[in-house]
This record gives C-alpha cells, sequence and structure tokens, in this order.
C-alpha cells in the first residue's frame, strides 16, 4: 500500500526547520553576531580584559572630543563556542530532516510537537529579557516557533477526530 503524501505543513515545518539549522550550522559566526549581544560575545574572548588593561596602562592617546572613536572590532569567537552553535544548528537540522522524511503526521503527532513548542516562546522571552539575545535573535527564533506552532494548529485540525 502506497504512502499517502506528506501533507504542505509539515514539509513547511521540515523545510523551516532543516533551513535554520543549516544556517546556523554553516554561519554560526554570522548567526552568532544577528543574535547575541555584543557584550555577550565579548565574554567569548579570553583575552579581551588583557588588551583593556594593556591600552589603559601604555596610556594610549585620547581620541579628539570632535571625532568619535572607532567601534571596536567585532569579538572573535572562541572554538567552544563555534562548536556549540553549530551543534545546535546540526540538532535543528537533524530535526528538520526527520520531519521531512517521516511518514505524515497524526492528529497526535501534531498536538505532541505543538504542545512541545511552548516552553520555546517562554524561553525566547527570558532571554531576550535577560539580554542574552537580540530583539532581532529573539525575534527570528520566535518567528520560527511560531511557524511550527502554526503548522502544528493547521495539522491538527486538518485531521479533525481521526
Amino acid at each position: 500500500m502506497p504512502t499517502p503524501p506528506t501533507p504542505p505543513e509539515q514539509l513547511f515545518m521540515g523545510a523551516v526547520f532543516a533551513g535554520m539549522g543549516l544556517a546556523t550550522m554553516l554561519f554560526p559566526a554570522t548567526v552568532s553576531r544577528l543574535s547575541f549581544p555584543r557584550n555577550f560575545l565579548a565574554l567569548q574572548q579570553p583575552s579581551s580584559t588583557q588588551s583593556a588593561q594593556t591600552a589603559v596602562k601604555t596610556k594610549q592617546p585620547l581620541q579628539p572630543e570632535r571625532s568619535p572613536p572607532p567601534p571596536p572590532p567585532p569579538p572573535s569567537l572562541s572554538a567552544p563556542f563555534v562548536l556549540a552553535i553549530r551543534c545546535f544548528g546540526a540538532q535543528a537540522s537533524l530535526c528538520g530532516l526527520l520531519i521531512l522524511a517521516a511518514p505524515p503526521f497524526s492528529r497526535r503527532t501534531y498536538a505532541a510537537f505543538g504542545l512541545a513548542m511552548a516552553p520555546f516562546f517562554a524561553f525566547d522571552a527570558w532571554a531576550w529579557a535577560a539580554g542574552a539575545l537580540t530583539p532581532l535573535g529573539a525575534l527570528g527564533d520566535a518567528a520560527g516557533n511560531a511557524v511550527f506552532a502554526a503548522c502544528c494548529w493547521i495539522g491538527f485540525r486538518r485531521y479533525g477526530n481521526n
């Protein structure tokens, strides 16, 4: 007996999951700079305190009052941080690919997946309020979560009481 076609909401959900995960896995520095505040990323530099102390000790000349100092270069990311970001992206990609390869979801699967998304909305709100995510990072993740939740709602409603 042939497998029924995968519903469009399941395909869209899998594609968004896999796409966001692949972007995070392949471009961790870009995703990090868009998602995390500068002060959070600066914590990844073990020598940032030393370079500031060196500048004070050498009494580097101050910039003239009329011209603002140039912005500091973006912090470089530590290897463990990049590895963690890439692992996060790999897990999301794996989830998306599994959604795409799975047989059509049942009403129960959509309900379980949709309910499992609720803590992610709470995390995004908390992380943004705590200053751990930029507004773009929090809204971008929340938008992805909203897509997943909407797809689950559509799939759940499609199957009615079956």
